[in-house]
């Protein structure tokens, strides 16, 4: 990934490659009755005790195939040493069990929950409630945000789905599900000062691609800017309401943006064994400098005998690296500073017997200064520009740079 105020001007011996998130195991939820049961929207956390919590719906009955609030539940289990634990009811809350999810504060659990709609038995129409928890029991319900976000852009949504918060520029982010009508599903943005209350509409997610439309996403900052990985699907006709239908390519695709709005897409190819029927956490598990994403199944109960979670993993900023196309030779590319950029970040690794150089330059292709990278593995290496500094070059062999920012 490269920032938007970098612009490549040549390159040699440069091969981009995209890469793939790594399935690292398999976790079995067991029912008594594995019939009459399976999961949908899935959020991960870390508990005030460093365990590590998967908090999901779980729909029983005629609900087991078809959204149906009032006979769903919210559901929290553990997971160690490679199994799922002590799985049971966390709270059960009509049309607020459908798609609670929870973040961590410093000390705090927050929740969001709540579709806006009268439909499936629901009993509010409110828009998205907000919780606190203490040890896991609900202390605090209230309202965030309305049916209506205002009048200037008159957004209404069933804000169906996972709802995506986090804390940014001591800003509170969240994103929603919008259903701007049948069969066509975005997501959309809303900001506040605060976590319960202030929340204003700052737009739609976009893409480089107008045809793509989104069903959910899991949206989070890394080295400054935004990175989402959208379940997504294209349809041939906009008038059929089902996202499996035969006329619906469903996929999931990762893309960055650098407002939180305009999303570039980098892969849609990234997610190993993937099914249709895969459903995205929110959250995710960090360990070192790899985070882990979570993907609850929610096939129909014909379709399997249990229901099933996958684990990928990835490198921080891994999604995309830039290497040498023949790894003996060397490789260069040459940037131009947009815009009196100050400072770059750098995520890459160097290999044994590899090195990474940068040089400087005025617009007059002046050597300013040098550096020489000698940590073998860095994930933000931020390395401030000299000033008049117009071009950088850098050369490199046996080494990935995965972002330059």
């Amino acid at each position: 990934m490269l920032s938007n105020k970098l612009k490549v001007k040549s390159k040699n011996n440069i091969l981009i490659k995209k890469n793939l998130f790594k399935l690292v195991n398999k976790y079995t939820i067991h029912y008594e009755n594995n019939s009459k049961y399976h999961i949908a929207y899935i959020t991960y956390l870390k508990d005030r005790n460093g365990k590590d919590k998967l908090i999901y719906s779980h729909r029983t009955g005629r609900a087991a195939i078809t959204t149906w609030y009032d006979l769903e539940t919210t559901r929290i289990c553990e997971i160690k040493d490679n199994k799922i634990i002590d799985d049971k009811e966390l709270i059960r809350h009509n049309n607020m069990s459908h798609n609670l999810t929870l973040f961590n504060n410093d000390n705090n659990i927050i929740g969001y929950g709540g579709v806006c709609t009268s439909s499936h038995t629901s009993k509010n129409n409110k828009g998205i409630f907000y919780f606190t928890f203490d040890n896991y029991q609900i202390s605090n319900i209230k309202l965030v945000i309305p049916k209506t976000i205002s009048i200037a852009t008159n957004y209404a949504t069933s804000f169906d789905s996972n709802i995506c918060v986090f804390t940014y520029n001591n800003k509170v982010y969240a994103y929603t599900r919008y259903n701007q009508q049948q069969g066509i599903r975005r997501t959309q943005l809303f900001i506040s000062d605060k976590f319960d209350s202030g929340f204003k509409s700052k737009g739609i997610v976009v893409f480089n691609d107008p045809t793509v439309f989104t069903y959910m996403q899991n949206i989070y900052i890394e080295n400054d800017i935004f990175i989402g990985i959208f379940r997504i699907y294209r349809k041939k006709y906009l008038n059929s309401h089902t996202v499996y239908d035969c006329n619906t390519k469903i996929s999931y695709l990762l893309a960055h943006s650098f407002d939180g709005i305009n999303f570039i897409i980098d892969n849609e190819n990234f997610i190993p064994l993937f099914s249709i029927y895969d459903l995205l956490s929110t959250n995710y598990k960090k360990n070192q400098n790899k985070k882990s994403f979570f993907f609850s199944n929610i096939s129909p109960p014909n379709m399997q005998k249990n229901n099933t979670i996958k684990e990928y993993k990835i490198r921080d900023g891994g999604y995309i690296n830039i290497e040498p196309e023949v790894n003996s030779n060397e490789s260069e590319i040459n940037l131009q500073v947009i815009n009196n950029k100050k400072n770059i970040l750098l995520n890459y690794t160097i290999n044994n017997e590899g090195y990474i150089h940068l040089v400087f330059l005025d617009e007059n292709q002046h050597t300013i200064s040098t550096k020489q990278l000698f940590i073998k593995d860095h994930t933000n290496n931020r390395l401030d520009l000299p000033i008049n500094c117009k071009l950088i070059n850098i050369k490199f062999k046996k080494s990935k740079i995965y972002q330059i920012l």
